[in-house]
């Protein structure tokens, strides 16, 4: 199994999206880097910020926020209702992912229209267990003989 990183699931969630709206709603999807003369109707999906919290046995919460900005058609002349049509079925698409085959299921989302632009901030988190990076086994106590002693 591969390491879950944030590109990981930008990919998830962009292959949710495609699978969840027509080319007419959504004609294009755009991951990380913003092009200009983008086409649109587009969603545009960039990672924000990540976190790790330390728990206890070699594990900690990791904590991905994504933004997922949708832009309008160009020539749409009911923007904000557009917008809140697609806001309504966004929370239901972002709500589970599927990430190396196992669903991932969002802690919060937050929808919000700014300069006619919906962006959807999703925060997904999990535990994950930390391995040495140079593969080899750590020493622990119940392989320990009595002479033996760990310096």
């Amino acid at each position: 199994m591969a390491p879950l990183t944030g590109e990981t699931i930008i990919s998830a969630i962009s292959l949710k999206i495609r699978s969840s709206f027509s080319t007419q709603e959504i004609s294009n999807i755009y991951k990380n880097k913003p092009l200009q003369g983008m086409k649109t109707p587009s969603v545009f999906i960039h990672q924000i910020n990540v976190n790790d919290e330390n728990q206890m046995r070699n594990s900690s919460n990791r904590q991905y926020i994504l933004d997922v900005r949708v832009h309008p058609p160009s020539r749409e002349m009911k923007v904000y209702s557009w917008l809140n049509n697609i806001s309504e079925r966004m929370r239901s698409v972002l709500n589970k992912i599927v990430v190396d085959n196992k669903p991932l299921k969002y802690n919060s989302i937050e929808c919000k229209i700014e300069d006619d632009v919906l962006h959807c901030i999703v925060n997904y988190s999990f535990r994950v267990i930390d391995i040495d990076d140079d593969g080899t086994d750590q020493v622990k106590m119940n392989d320990l003989k009595y002479t033996e002693r760990v310096i």
